[in-house]
């Protein structure tokens, strides 16, 4: 075996604010994992869910009308797949990433673990029981980015109710 380091797969797509309610994303994700990963369909559902609730977070808070959100996907079969959202920073809610962990941190301390509200705590919910990281990036341009990671080593079975 050779020093060189493994090079991911990747693919990024870029598309504005209005079309996501128009494009079946969820079943492009759903397609881009099985061909980046060899993780279950059960898994691929669930980081599916993931992508899906990254991509409305930054259409519904962090993207003006006219606005565009890229979503990347990065993937070593057998190793992990990361997948990256980012917005252009200028819709209802002007958070940067300082302010996302430190969100994201009070929600987790609060103990949100039966999750009975069906809004509100999606971001929460993914970080406890399907990624494995996440973090917050404040992109030069203004907006925020937001990397999910999951690794393909294990596929653990902690979640009981997806």
């Amino acid at each position: 075996m050779n020093n060189e380091l493994i090079k991911p797969n990747q693919l990024q797509l870029i598309f504005p604010k209005e079309i996501y309610n128009k494009v079946n994303l969820r079943e492009i994700s759903m397609q881009i994992i099985k061909k980046l990963t060899n993780m279950s369909d059960k898994w691929i559902f669930r980081f599916q869910s993931a992508i899906d609730e990254l991509c409305s977070n930054a259409i519904e808070y962090g993207c003006s009308n006219n606005g565009k959100i890229s979503l990347a996907f990065s993937a070593v079969p057998d190793n992990f797949i990361e997948v990256s959202v980012e917005d252009n920073g200028q819709g209802t809610k002007q958070i940067n990433a300082e302010q996302m962990k430190e969100i994201l941190e009070k929600e987790q301390q609060e103990e949100m673990g039966n999750f009975s509200s069906i809004r509100g705590n999606g971001l929460t919910k993914i970080v406890k029981i399907i990624v494995d990281q996440i973090n917050f990036y404040d992109l030069p341009q203004g907006g925020l980015k937001v990397i999910i990671k999951k690794s393909l080593q294990k596929e653990t079975e902690k979640i009981q109710f997806l």
